[in-house]
């Protein structure tokens, strides 16, 4: 921990680093948080300036700047480009790229020169280290070399998993700013596969962080504690919550703290308020003292990560069904066998769930062996296993 926190502390704030430390009893969650954290996140790139670029087409230049992510065996795990500005050596393209990263991975900037009927020119290549080294933040930096001079800034946010935010509401130390702009910032780097569908994904991560953090979602909530609770005695019961459709309540909620926009969203095949007993199941994970009741801000942290819950819940179904070309019937089954061993409800699973799963389908396997399967697995190398991947992988086992 300590060596994973000394490399990762640039990128994230104390408070999730906090978080992290506090999320240790649960394990299967506190795994997830911190492969998340120390591994995997969403890097906001913003591309400002260049100065004094060589001139390389009749006196002058055409010149995009594009980012890469390259792993540590020289692999590129994802690239993005700015536009092409023409007929200059002073380019200002004051440009935001979002990359997936991993925390072991470099940072490199390109700059090329562009040409309509030949391969594009290189200009510039500028590698500025491995991210977890880096110095990041919104505040601008300099790159220079032989002269030239790119003016960028390099933030990064943690991947969003339902495994991070169990951990970090449970620990009352959710940093809900960066969670959503990280989800927000997800949303869009899927925009190849899901279209104007990230750009509403990554509008109503923004809407929900705005509402989760604001004063009438806390004084909302207080309401509806006092109104729930019957007995006058400063605590929830599970059947004080529900005494009816627990998706009715949901929509209640939604509706009334301004998340209707929920219900314009593809759902997910099972959502979190689909049923009495996988809600009963979250239900316990915030009973932090198992009184099998729930006291004020317990409630609170409940009802945010249900909200949190349903949308990333959303999001990645959208993914599954684009990425792996399936249809509903098909999504739904293979849901159903995630979340079957999925025993955390984190949408994510760890190796020793895939175990399992793969026990249950007949086969068995080492640690090292299951280790391997598992890396395999994890298409991008975050070191957890989402219910995406899951998907991917199943669609790809011979009938």
């Amino acid at each position: 921990e300590n060596a994973a926190t000394a490399s990762v502390s640039r990128s994230y704030s104390a408070e999730l680093l906090a978080c992290w430390r506090l999320a240790g009893h649960r394990r299967s969650c506190a795994l997830a948080l911190a492969g998340a954290m120390s591994k995997a996140g969403v890097l906001r790139l913003r591309i400002i300036s260049g100065s004094n670029l060589p001139a390389v087409d009749s006196g002058s230049c055409d010149p995009f700047l594009e980012a890469r992510i390259v792993r540590p065996d020289g692999k590129i795990l994802c690239s993005s480009r700015t536009k092409v500005l023409r007929r200059t050596q002073d380019p200002v393209w004051n440009e935001v790229l979002s990359l997936h990263c991993t925390e072991d991975a470099t940072l490199e900037l390109h700059v090329y020169d562009s040409n309509r009927f030949r391969r594009d020119t290189s200009v510039l290549n500028v590698p500025l280290g491995r991210l977890g080294e880096l110095e990041l933040g919104p505040e601008k930096r300099v790159a220079e070399q032989d002269g030239v001079r790119l003016v960028y800034s390099a933030e990064v946010f943690p991947k969003v998993s339902m495994a991070m935010l169990t951990s970090l509401i449970h620990s009352q130390k959710l940093d809900l700013g960066s969670i959503c702009s990280g989800a927000r910032d997800l949303a869009l780097y899927y925009s190849k596969t899901l279209g104007t569908l990230a750009e509403e994904y990554a509008s109503a991560f923004e809407r929900i962080g705005n509402i989760l953090q604001s004063q009438a979602w806390k004084t909302a909530l207080d309401a509806e504690f006092e109104a729930l609770d019957s007995d006058r005695n400063g605590m929830l019961s599970f059947d004080e919550i529900f005494p009816r459709n627990a998706h009715v309540w949901f929509s209640d909620v939604a509706q009334r703290s301004g998340m209707d926009f929920f219900e314009s969203l593809p759902p997910a095949p099972r959502q979190p308020c689909a049923d009495q007993a996988l809600l009963r199941q979250q239900w316990r994970v915030y009973d932090v003292d198992h009184s099998d009741t729930l006291s004020k801000t317990e409630y609170k942290n409940f009802v945010t990560s249900i909200a949190l819950w349903h949308l990333t819940c959303g999001f990645m179904a959208s993914r599954a069904r684009s990425e792996c070309q399936i249809g509903e019937a098909e999504l739904r089954a293979i849901w159903r066998r995630f979340e079957k061993f999925d025993a955390d409800l984190s949408c994510t699973m760890d190796a020793t769930e895939l175990g399992d799963l793969l026990e249950e389908m007949g086969e068995t396997y080492g640690a090292d062996e299951l280790q391997i399967i598992y890396d395999d697995m994890d298409a991008d190398h975050d070191g957890v296993l989402d219910v995406v991947e899951f998907c991917r992988w199943w669609c790809s086992i011979p009938v």
